[in-house]
């Protein structure tokens, strides 16, 4: 495509026009296919979503349900030189922000000499406009090869996630210079940030500023795409555009540039678009901050490979065939401007390998570098083809990269492109005596099943050591489509798809003789911590060396123990913990008169060795030292019970504010406590739309309130957030009964318990300290709230410190805000201060996120008789409060999450 240089005195908006209607007649001459894709409905898919109002082509492949929008193309739209931009996959991370081209703004700040708020007409006046085709690729491409060997964060992406349009926009050099930006000084990153609204904040990244003022590096704010305006998924009315970069990198809807001497500490930077080593896992990554190595970042495309013909599915036939040869299709590109120069074919397992000819479909720009995809065929005999079981494609650049024979897994499962192989297999179908050859690719995208993969991936090793591979991965079954929120790629669903991941290691668990048909007597006998047994889907497990991994402590496996925790289980763990199930299976539920027929091997424990559970639980429920909370409570009945569900009826709700209840519910006598140590929460389990729905709640009463408990809970009603359209399952259902309803509630659970007078119990150990504080977020604050309570019921000559660093989003979010005012009133030692990312005027405590300055304002100092308890929503605990801390100089045994 050429760049429009017209002289004539126009408007920034008239020059705009003229040069989308200039691309359009060019693709109508030579791409017309590109144009014949134009949308104008909505999908019913979207209705109810907070994407109603946006058409898109009913053929994209969506890969996360309803919402948000995640999709590709069938691969056989990617046979066509051109991408129609209708066409053209979609990574959505949550709602499309409904931007107005008159209204949305663009600021450009940091180090640059004259800081700008640019209008959009005001961004097309730093032209001259540039129209390039530009092949963009997803960094997450040809996942779902990788999700067969072991599931990444990520969801499946398939081979479609690619696609070269012709992009028309501003060069950001031209902004740059624009606002006084100038290399060799102090900045050394363009720190770029979209308008969506995403519950980690807006999405963010950061490029090099040699990159972005690259001449040679057609780096624009793009505008429109295939001779129209930009549509809503493709970033409308701007966004960045970074040619031979992975498309993680191209930020839409794009409101800030910022430039900086430090790449971005954007959530979406940190967390995502990197290829860290395969024997990383989540925890290894979180423990040891691997997410913060800049080695690490996916920037430039990998080079890649795709056979698109013959399709998946697709059968030749043989009998009565008069087609002697059959041309073998696909598409390759590389990144960085490196072209690929060939294309290799092997039909012997790389043997050996034949070349393909060669397309290009777009040339280099002017510098010599090539932004677009190539085009290889190869014409093979169809007897060849009989008489092969595979064959498969790599390409090279002009740099000499080619793909690996084998893939190399890693968490976020990026970056695989490993030779693409599509495997033969004679079928006979159609008339009696036909015959035919069937292909398979290695994978179809998204929830479908199907591809050769699925069956053989999991005996893949995946470039993952032996010692930190997981059992295998068998095919993901098909999901129902449904709303789901912006942290899509960690979707979890229903326990029947993950009951699929069990089955492989159940079979090898039995092929070892170490299954066995276990009867519900036996089960019941290991409660303890020395021998743990839990019952899920008619299977029996042996928890015991899990006992102290659980990230919920090991008191949330103990309640369990004996048990048939089918619906427990179901109702609340990710797919992380069916994988991790497979692990400790020891057999199969049977009656007791079947288990008795079989003779078991023995299986020894020892009274002496750890607590029995009674022990343990009466440990956990300890009273504080000091003060009338622990005025005769052994007499009082227990009513809690961790091993069943106790049935408790609502006696009063109470409004708080419009969107804050108080919920009053009532114990089986006047004279029963609850039983939870202060520190700890219980679950509430409630039937739900067919479903059980469980989630866990601190009550802000204490032990010594008799009779009853209450529970504060933030109602989330239906459409109130585009970002969660279907609102809070549970806290709508509570709001729903009224007095005399009832709920189930089990517990007690937490590896934190406050034991009075300072000390505590931490994940099974013990300490003590004299200042305790708390930083919260949003409904995180009941957890303090108990603490700080029962602190305050203590008598003792020198009270401790209690700090309170409390964050929500607005005064009206505030929490039980009352109660904590009155007591920084009334009690020297109590210190509360509050942050709010929408402040009112004349507010008189912080505003925006908390930072390491609020931390060390209000915050007690570090030290070995100080420990600080955190709750609130992950991003605010991994990106405010724990990176401040650490800076503080905390170690990591002085603050923990409840």
């Amino acid at each position: 495509m050429e760049t429009s240089n017209n002289p004539t005195k126009k408007s920034p908006t008239d020059q705009f026009k003229e040069e989308l209607e200039r691309v359009r007649r060019q693709l109508k001459e030579l791409y017309p296919d590109a144009l014949r894709h134009s949308v104008d409905t909505v999908d019913k898919l979207d209705q109810r979503t907070p994407d109603d109002w946006i058409p898109r082509h009913l053929e994209m492949v969506r890969l996360t349900g309803r919402h948000p929008f995640n999709c590709e193309p069938p691969l056989r739209y990617l046979r066509d030189d051109l991408t129609a931009a209708e066409l053209h996959y979609v990574r959505n991370h949550g709602a499309v922000p409904h931007l107005s081209w008159d209204t949305h703004r663009v600021e450009v700040c940091g180090l640059v000499e004259r800081p700008t708020t640019f209008t959009m007409d005001e961004l097309l006046a730093l032209g001259p406009l540039r129209s390039i085709p530009v092949t963009v690729a997803c960094t997450g491409n040809r996942r779902k090869e990788m999700n067969h060997v072991r599931h990444s964060n990520g969801f499946n992406w398939g081979s479609g996630a690619v696609s070269t349009t012709v992009w028309t926009g501003v060069p950001l050099l031209n902004v740059l210079q624009h606002c006084g930006v100038e290399l060799g000084q102090r900045a050394r990153y363009v720190c770029l940030t979209g308008a969506d609204e995403l519950s980690a904040g807006a999405y963010g990244t950061s490029i090099p500023l040699i990159k972005a003022m690259d001449p040679f590096g057609d780096v624009l704010l793009a505008v429109g795409q295939n001779g129209k305006p930009l549509a809503p998924d493709h970033g409308y009315p701007v966004r960045l555009l970074v040619p031979g970069w992975v498309g993680g990198r191209m930020v839409k809807w794009l409101a800030r540039v910022e430039v900086s001497e430090n790449e971005s500490d954007n959530h979406y930077h940190i967390y995502d678009n990197r290829i860290l080593p395969p024997h990383v896992d989540k925890e290894k990554a979180d423990a040891e901050k691997w997410w913060y190595r800049p080695e690490y970042l996916f920037n430039e495309s990998n080079i890649n490979s795709v056979i698109t013909v013959p399709d998946h599915g697709e059968v030749l036939p043989l009998t009565g065939n008069q087609q002697e040869r059959y041309t073998i299709r696909g598409y390759a590109h590389s990144g960085g401007g490196r072209q690929v120069t060939r294309v290799e074919i092997t039909f012997d397992h790389g043997n050996t390998w034949e070349m393909c000819e060669l397309r290009h479909p777009f040339p280099p720009n002017w510098a010599g570098r090539s932004w677009t995809w190539t085009k290889f065929a190869f014409e093979v005999d169809v007897l060849q083809l009989f008489s092969v079981t595979e064959f498969g494609v790599r390409a090279w650049d002009d740099s000499n990269n080619t793909q690996p024979s084998a893939l190399t897994w890693n968490l976020m499962g990026q970056g695989n492109n490993c030779i693409y192989r599509v495997r033969v297999r004679p079928v006979h179908e159609g008339a009696p005596g036909s015959f035919g050859l069937r292909f398979e690719h290695p994978a179809v995208p998204g929830m479908e099943t199907g591809g050769w993969m699925a069956q053989e991936g999991a005996h893949l090793s995946g470039g993952i050591p032996a010692s930190a591979a997981p059992p295998p991965v068998p095919e993901k079954a098909t999901m129902p489509k449904g709303p789901s929120r912006d942290d899509s790629e960690n979707t979890v669903h229903g326990s029947n798809f993950y009951e699929q991941r069990l089955k492989k290691g159940h079979k090898e668990a039995a092929a070892m003789d170490h299954a066995r048909k276990i009867g519900m007597s036996e089960v019941e006998k290991h409660t303890k911590e020395d021998s743990a047994w839990i019952v899920v889907k008619g299977r029996v497990y042996d928890a015991t060396k899990f006992l102290d991994q659980h990230p919920g402590g090991k008191a949330a496996i103990m309640m369990n123990t004996g048990t048939d925790c089918t619906e427990d289980f179901s109702a609340i763990h990710s797919e992380r913990a069916w994988n991790l199930l497979s692990r400790f299976y020891i057999g199969d539920l049977v009656d007791d008169a079947e288990a008795d027929a079989q003779q078991e091997p023995r299986m020894e424990h020892s009274e002496s060795t750890g607590n029995l559970l009674r022990e343990h639980l009466r440990d956990r429920a300890r009273v504080p030292k000091s003060g009338d909370e622990g005025a005769n409570k052994e007499e009082a009945p227990v009513a809690l019970n961790p091993r069943k569900y106790l049935s408790v009826p609502l006696e009063e709700k109470r409004a708080i504010s419009h969107d804050v209840d108080r919920f009053r519910f009532g114990l089986p006598s006047a004279e029963h406590r609850l039983g939870l140590p202060v520190g700890n929460h219980l679950f509430v389990r409630a039937r739900i739309d067919d479903q059980t729905v469980m989630r866990p709640y601190t009550p802000v009463t204490l032990d010594a309130d008799r009779g009853h408990f209450d529970l504060v809970v933030k109602i989330y009603r239906a459409n109130e957030n585009p970002k969660f359209p279907a609102g809070g399952k549970m806290s709508q259902y509570l709001d729903g009964l009224s007095a005399g309803d009832k709920i189930d509630v089990k517990g007690p659970l937490g590896h934190f318990e406050y034991l009075g007078d300072g000390e505590y119990e931490l994940k099974g150990k013990r300490g003590s300290a004299k200042q305790f504080g708390f930083m919260c977020g949003g409904t995180g604050i009941t957890p303090a709230f108990q603490v700080m309570q029962a602190i305050l019921r203590e008598e003792s000559e020198q009270p401790l410190e209690v700090w309170l660093l409390y964050a929500n989003n607005t005064e009206g979010d505030i929490l039980l805000r009352a109660e904590l005012d009155a007591w920084a009133e009334k009690h020297d030692n109590v210190h509360v201060w509050y942050t709010l990312s929408h402040p009112p005027s004349e507010w008189k405590y912080s505003s925006g996120f908390i930072d390491e300055e609020m931390v060390r304002e209000h915050m007690p100092p570090p030290g070995d008789d100080t420990l600080v308890g955190l709750c609130g929503p992950p991003p605010m605990l991994e990106k405010a409060c724990k990176p401040s801390l650490d800076k503080l100089g905390f170690s990591e045994n002085q603050y923990f999450e409840f």
